[in-house]
């Protein structure tokens, strides 16, 4: 017999410490005993939601939820222990919020909608229909009270939000030529999307959405973003990724973490890197490639909104989803466009090579516009992440559709030599340097890779988090792969001078880079800067550096003083006499 079937006279024991059934003080035991009844009948449910409403006026939720105990127990006043977050979760979800020897006075706050207005007598099923049926107009302020997803600073915001999450949930998640406003005039049924039809179904779901859609209209006020939004986003996505069926369908499932990733640019960097790192995982869970170009795609523009804050109380997305050229400088546009080309060098031509033209393209333009546009570099790093995550399906991917003859085209399609091709923008006569890439970890590479594009080709910042990420793998043992050829210290003065450079004046990782470029120079016996210039000059991205940054680092590493212990690099390739 279930709990909710029991008798009132039957009891569990619960552990607890606190006052016994009757009312009465005791001393604290082991057990408090919880009595499970049924809810009460509408009249009596109808008489007490009547006085809780009296209150109303009250000017916070605490104030009310006080009011609320002594409505019910007018000898209890206090905090008892069976309202604390510890004994909550131990009670029955239809007793939640409510104290030992009470639940026949309590009214559920969480679990079960029941309807709140005194002056109908529809049931819950009706009111939840009204609710799922989309005819706003219709919908009871109160009928989502129980669920306490919002501040409940009277009705009109709460209409006002529950009317805005249902324009906007259908512009979160639209299917194939679903127009949100037609359906809102009646014209065209919503219920034709699966997520859509979710967040109706599941009351978890809808409850987390709508504590979302409660942030995005506190954003259209300038308010702040808590970070306790993000976790009800992540909670949202996850109810998606356990219930829904997508199948191949990546973009519609990952679509929800790309909007909290928008709306995390807003709190901070904290919010980014945890959904950022979500589609990570997601994308090498589905290996959704073919859908990755479209999720981007939306990704961007979701950004541009949420960041810029061009928020309205009745979002409307046009149906096809404005180009990345237009969310981005038109300098920043051919940048993009040039790098895609270099990346995508020596690949045959074919449908899957566009699909990773696209891909590319859009990783690039996201890139660009998370450095630049919106000042994010935790996010740009993520981004970094998520297309070394991704490397191994397009691997597959052209093990599959390159025929044999072409797979020198793609040098193999390793993992390194894709990365090379991909990502590094090494122009020509660079053999011996991608060779030398090669030979260490593909992190290591790929991180150095966008260190050295973000700061030396196109001039901007490359953030702490590449330095110091660049740093903390350079530490390894697997550098000592990189020290096995006559010309790898060279190679190795040319990865400390990017970081040098790229690292900012009196942080701890530029220390480091000058101590280690230091101690290089010496092994390498450069006497004289137009020397260390002339090798730098050698290695991609170097030519059209300006002479003050070679003056610049070569002044301060020539002062560095050795490193020594932990600090100092694994230096055990061949030294010049």
């Amino acid at each position: 017999m279930s709990p909710k079937s029991q008798p009132q006279s039957q009891v569990n024991r619960r552990p607890s410490a606190g006052k016994s059934n009757d009312g009465g003080s005791s001393a604290p035991g082991p057990f408090e005993f919880i009595v499970y009844t049924q809810l009460d009948d509408q009249e009596e449910k109808t008489q007490q939601l009547s006085k809780i409403r009296s209150h109303a006026t009250f000017s916070s939720y605490q104030e009310r939820k006080r009011a609320r105990r002594s409505i019910s127990d007018p000898e209890s006043e206090d905090y008892s222990a069976a309202d604390s977050p510890r004994s909550r979760r131990t009670l029955h979800p239809k007793l939640q919020g409510s104290s030992q020897g009470r639940s026949r006075d309590r009214v559920p706050e969480h679990g079960a909608l029941v309807n709140l207005s005194p002056a109908k007598e529809s049931s819950t099923a009706r009111q939840w229909d009204v609710v799922k049926s989309a005819n706003l107009s219709q919908i009871d302020p109160h009928v989502l009270e129980p669920f306490n997803v919002l501040p409940l600073q009277g009705n009109p915001t709460l209409h006002r939000t529950v009317r805005f999450y249902f324009d906007y949930v259908p512009t979160l998640f639209p299917y194939k030529n679903y127009d949100p406003h037609a359906a809102l005039g009646g014209k065209q049924s919503p219920q034709k999307d699966p997520v859509w039809q979710l967040s109706l179904e599941n009351e978890a779901f809808f409850s987390c959405m709508l504590k979302v859609t409660s942030a995005v209209r506190d954003r259209t006020k300038g308010l702040p973003v808590s970070l306790e939004t993000l976790h009800y986003q992540a909670e949202a996505v996850r109810i998606i990724n356990r219930k829904m069926r997508l199948g191949e369908d990546l973009g519609s499932l990952i679509y929800p973490i790309g909007f909290a990733a928008g709306m995390s640019c807003a709190v901070g960097d904290e919010g980014a890197m945890m959904h950022l790192n979500a589609v990570r995982r997601l994308v090498a869970m589905k290996g959704g490639l073919p859908n990755l170009s479209h999720f981007l795609q939306r990704f961007i523009t979701w950004l541009d909104y949420q960041v810029a804050g061009t928020w309205q109380m009745a979002p409307s997305w046009p149906s096809i989803l404005p180009p990345i050229e237009s969310l981005l400088p038109p300098t920043l546009c051919a940048m993009s466009a040039q790098q895609t080309e270099v990346s995508m060098t020596g690949f045959p031509p074919g449908p899957t090579y566009a699909r990773i033209y696209n891909v590319i393209r859009l990783m690039h333009g996201l890139d660009l516009a998370l450095t630049s546009r919106w000042s994010s570099e935790v996010g740009a790093f993520s981004v970094t992440d998520l297309i070394l995550s991704i490397h191994h399906n397009i691997c597959e991917m052209i093990s599959k559709e390159v025929p044999r003859d072409a797979q020198s085209a793609v040098n193999g399609a390793t993992d390194s030599a894709l990365l090379t091709n991909l990502f590094a923008n090494t122009g020509s006569h660079s053999e011996m340097q991608m060779d030398g890439l090669m030979l260490i970890n593909d992190r290591t590479a790929h991180i150095f890779i966008r260190t050295a594009m973000h700061h030396m080709k196109m001039k901007f910042t490359a953030g702490t988090h590449y330095i110091a990420h660049l740093q903390e793998l350079l530490k390894d043992d697997y550098i000592r792969m990189l020290l096995m050829r006559d010309w790898s210290l060279e190679m190795l003065l040319w990865i400390l001078f990017v970081g040098a450079e790229a690292s900012l004046y009196g942080r701890p990782q530029r220390h480091w880079y000058m101590q280690q470029l230091g101690s290089t120079i010496g092994l390498l016996q450069i006497p004289s800067k137009n020397e260390f210039e002339r090798v730098l000059r050698r290695f991609p991205w170097t030519k059209g550096f300006q002479e003050a940054a070679v003056d610049r680092v070569w002044d301060e590493a020539a002062t560095q003083p050795a490193p020594s212990g932990q600090n100092r690099l694994p230096i055990c390739g061949p030294v010049p006499p």
